[in-house]
């Protein structure tokens, strides 16, 4: 038997695991790129309602009134209690 069909039978095995295209989990901004960044945590809350309203005001076209979000409680850096709001007013030329 030469070496040729010695190799022929024994078919590679089929690769498992590792980078491949189109792996992992997508998303679950499929429109935008994200980035990460570090924020303190009692910021946590105001920065997700933040994205939340920018999501809820993602289509609000030109013919619209600015749309202010509820108030956020928050404590500052120096742990003074805040409220805050976030209002998203859509461009008119």
């Amino acid at each position: 038997m030469s070496t040729e069909e010695q190799i022929d039978m024994f078919p590679k095995p089929k690769p498992r695991g590792g980078a491949r295209p189109g792996a992992g989990r997508k998303p679950k901004s499929a429109v935008a790129a994200t980035r990460v960044i570090r924020i303190p945590e009692q910021y946590e809350n105001a920065v997700r309602a933040l994205v939340a309203h920018l999501d809820a005001c993602a289509k609000l076209g030109r013919h619209y009134d600015p749309v202010q979000s509820e108030p956020v409680y928050v404590r500052s850096l120096y742990q003074h209690p805040q409220h805050v709001t976030f209002t998203v007013a859509p461009l008119k030329p």
